[in-house]
């Protein structure tokens, strides 16, 4: 019993003596944090209130930065790596408190800027051309042009000296284009394109569209392509061959009216149809008829790799009412030249029909493309009369590009180097060789046009998608009733468009 007793004492005794410890134990902590500065405890709570401020401006400039515009503050960090300790521990020295005040500092200010900007406000960048666009993508603006220098050398044989003269070497601008282009609101598109070549203004592509539209997709008012072939849809900048091939001269160009054009069946189908009406350059057109229906469709049983493999098949038709006198006429295939070998001179129309066969095949850096024409004319005169114009080319990259097909327009479009020449990576640009072969024939019946045979060989360098370098050599072969002969043509260009 006396032993109990002794045990229970002890126990007793150790936990009155243990117990005290830790109650000794916090009371001295509290006393110690109660005995922080009144500049400690400021320091820290301005500490707290400017991570706090740092905090919310960060997620106040976040949907900024996911909007491809981050403001430069908005990605700062903490200045080293003490001031990213001191971020951690509250009892840092003041020079924390410096640290964030800059840091606040900065993100006060883009905030001020990012709060002040609208979504209608204007950004440029460059891409193939100066752009312009609002940051919601409503307003676009595109200022744009091209130059392009040519010269060539002729030498034909006597008996075409004798009939027209001797073809004189030359030198020219080609093309001195000036245009602006943009999107209004999202659906309301326009164009108004200016050239300035040959001495004189005029007007090209000047229209307003509207985007977006159930079933028609686009729908365009003013002075624009007709929907009518292929080649001659193909921008001036982007063609394969300094000129345009012979069937140039039967296909529809530029005219004044309405155009309705739609891409469908998942990006396989496009089609195109428009009523124009004949006018002049600068965009008048007088007089009883002179009317235009054009249409054209195109597929694509064959699309991959970006287009890069591809068949392009299409059809276009057209029915015309000239308005009296119409005239079929051609050089060869050289602006330069000073003559036209096939012209069928005046002859009195009541109206045309026109039927266009269009092919394409791209494979890597191999591409093939034809066209074939027919105009069927109703001559007051001479009863009806049936002209015609093809071509075929080949073409191949020797570096390895592809030519770029735009499926909004079912045309080709501005081939791309790998590699810049004289660029970041010093590549070589790209180097294409082409050979072309076209014919047209204006005989028919008592309208005695003639006939030629054209073979155009071609070297294109290009810089970069902006600036190039064209050689072609072309061989002529004129057939008249009255004369014929050869014609060589050497002809260079150097062209920059954007």
């Amino acid at each position: 019993m006396a032993i109990r007793m002794v045990n229970w004492f002890n126990k007793t005794f150790w936990l009155v003596c243990i117990t005290p410890v830790p109650l000794f134990y916090f009371a001295g902590v509290h006393a110690q944090a109660a005995e922080v500065s009144p500049t400690e405890k400021a320091q820290l709570e301005r500490i707290e209130s400017l991570e706090k401020r740092i905090e919310y401006l960060e997620g106040l400039l976040k949907p900024r930065k996911d909007a491809n515009e981050p403001p430069e503050a908005s990605k700062a960090p903490i200045e080293d790596k003490q001031g990213a300790e001191a971020a951690k521990d509250r009892s840092e020295t003041p020079s924390q408190d410096l640290t964030l005040e800059k840091r606040v500092e900065k993100l006060e200010s883009a905030s001020a800027r990012a709060e002040t900007q609208s979504a209608n406000d204007l950004r440029a960048y460059w891409k193939d051309g100066l752009h312009f666009s609002s940051t919601d993508e409503q307003f676009k603006l595109k200022v744009g042009g091209r130059t392009a220098v040519d010269s060539a050398w002729f030498n034909e044989d006597n008996e075409l000296k004798q009939a027209f003269g001797d073809q004189q070497d030359g030198t020219e601008f080609r093309r001195a284009f000036l245009y602006m282009s943009g999107l209004i609101n999202g659906w309301v598109e326009y164009k108004s394109e200016f050239e300035f070549a040959g001495g004189d203004a005029g007007f090209e592509d000047v229209y307003v569209g509207f985007t977006k539209l159930p079933y028609l997709g686009r729908l365009r008012i003013g002075h624009m392509d007709e929907p009518f072939g292929m080649e001659l849809r193909t921008s001036n900048r982007h063609t394969t061959f300094m000129e345009r091939a012979l069937t140039h001269t039967l296909t529809p160009g530029t005219e004044t009216g309405v155009l309705a054009k739609n891409l469908v069946m998942n990006n396989r189908l496009f089609w195109g149809a428009g009523v124009f009406r004949d006018a002049d350059s600068y965009v008048d057109g007088r007089g009883d008829g002179a009317y235009n229906v054009t249409g054209r469709i195109v597929g694509l049983p064959l699309y991959a790799e970006d287009g890069k493999r591809l068949l392009h098949l299409g059809v276009s038709g057209n029915h015309r009412n000239p308005d009296g006198v119409v005239r079929f006429r051609s050089r060869p295939e050289a602006h330069l030249s000073n003559y036209y070998y096939v012209d069928t001179g005046d002859i009195l129309v009541d109206d045309e029909d026109l039927l266009g066969l269009e092919l394409a095949w791209v494979n890597g850096p191999f591409s093939l493309q034809s066209e074939y024409i027919i105009d069927r004319v109703d001559t007051r005169l001479a009863g009806d009369a049936d002209f015609s114009a093809y071509y075929v080319f080949v073409s191949y990259f020797l570096t390895g590009e592809s030519r770029y097909y735009d499926l909004g327009s079912a045309t080709f479009d501005r081939p791309r180097p790998r590699k810049n020449f004289r660029g970041p990576q010093g590549g070589p640009g790209a180097w294409e060789i082409a050979v072309r072969f076209s014919n047209i024939d204006l005989n028919d019946g008592e309208v005695r046009g003639g006939s030629e045979d054209d073979i155009t060989l071609g070297l294109n360098w290009y810089f970069n998608p902006n600036a190039k370098l064209m050689l072609n050599y072309v061989r002529a072969k004129i057939d008249h009733d009255s004369y014929d002969g050869d014609l060589d043509i050497l002809q260079i260009r150097a062209q920059v468009d954007f």
